[in-house]
Formats: C-alpha cells, sequence, structure tokens
C-alpha cells in the first residue's frame, strides 16, 4: 500500500511541477488518482474475501478455525479492531496533510498565494504538529496579508514545535518586529 501512497505523492509532484496543469486541475486529477487507488482496494477486498470463501468451501481451510478464533479471542479482536481503524484513520491523515501540504508548495511556486494559504491551513487540520507549514502560514499572512497578529501566532508555534531550528533566533526577532506594528508584545 505504502507503494501506491508514494505513486500519488510522486504523480502529485509532476502535476505541480508541470505548467500544462493549472493548480485547480492539478488538484482534481490527483483527487482522482486517489479515488481510483481507493475503487482498486476495495475490489482487491473483496477479492480476497472471495477467494477465502472458495477455500472454505473446497475444505483446505479448518473448518473449526473460525469458530475458535471467534469464540476465545473477540475482546482482542474488538481491540485490534479499534487500533487497526485508528491506524487507517492516521495514516490518512498523513496522507491529505502531505497532499495537501505540496498543493501549497505548487501555489507558492505559481505565486498564488490565496490558495497556497487556504492549502496550508488544510494540511495543518489532518497535522497541526507540522512546523514547517506554521513557518509558511506565518510569512504568508506576514507578507500577503498583512495580518502580523496572525503571522505572530503560526511562528510562536514554529517555534513551540521546532525550539531548536536553525532559524530560531531569526524567527523570534520576526515575531518581535511583528509585536511592535501590531501593539501586541512577545514574552
Amino acid at each position: 500500500m505504502s507503494g501506491k501512497i508514494l505513486i500519488v505523492l510522486a504523480s502529485g509532484i509532476l502535476l505541480f511541477q508541470s505548467s500544462l496543469f493549472a493548480a485547480s486541475d492539478s488538484e482534481k486529477q490527483l483527487r482522482r488518482i486517489i479515488e481510483e487507488l481507493q475503487r482498486e482496494n476495495a475490489g482487491l477486498v473483496a477479492e480476497l474475501h472471495a477467494q477465502n470463501a472458495a477455500l472454505s468451501k473446497s475444505g483446505k481451510v479448518d473448518p473449526g478455525l473460525k469458530q475458535r478464533a471467534a469464540a476465545g479471542k473477540r475482546e482482542k479482536k474488538v481491540k485490534t479492531t479499534v487500533s487497526a481503524e485508528k491506524d487507517t484513520a492516521a495514516a490518512k491523515a498523513v496522507e491529505e496533510a502531505i497532499l495537501y501540504k505540496e498543493l501549497g508548495q505548487g501555489y507558492l511556486k505559481e505565486k498564488q498565494f490565496e490558495q497556497a494559504i487556504n492549502a496550508f491551513e488544510k494540511a495543518l487540520s489532518f497535522d497541526p504538529d507540522d512546523a514547517a507549514v506554521c513557518y509558511d502560514l506565518g510569512l504568508l499572512y506576514k507578507h500577503q496579508r498583512n495580518d502580523n497578529k496572525k503571522a505572530a501566532a503560526f511562528l510562536k508555534r514554529y517555534l513551540a514545535l521546532a525550539p531548536l531550528a536553525r532559524d530560531a533566533e531569526d524567527v523570534k526577532y520576526l515575531i518581535r518586529m511583528l509585536a511592535d506594528h501590531s501593539g501586541t508584545s512577545y514574552p
């Protein structure tokens, strides 16, 4: 499955670098690729269930296996299912965060700053601990929207997530400058 994720990411990167597609067309193209992969996965799961049923009917599978598994391990199965669902949800969130981050970077390259802000904010909704996205949003809010308070908030969040960043002192200075211009203070 990770190979398919890499294919989706590679496709997304190629689409962003291509001048043949507008950014909105690229986003639609990525969504279509993701939907196609999800349909393929659903088909593979159905095929595996059919093969399992065929093996059960042929007698090649121990008929008591299902009964023993169901009888003795219900609690473990529930915990495993819940854990797998959480893992699946987390993996989907990470995938979405990566896609929106890549989309935001594509918009930046195309100088479509409002779309970049929207994409980066969507990426943060899936991965709130992405320091690089916080940094990019801080700079975008400062330079594109002239919103010093929001810029400072994102840059502070960046420092909280990456306190040992090489540019930490520069970012602290920038936050102080933003505070001076917005009338707030930096602790």
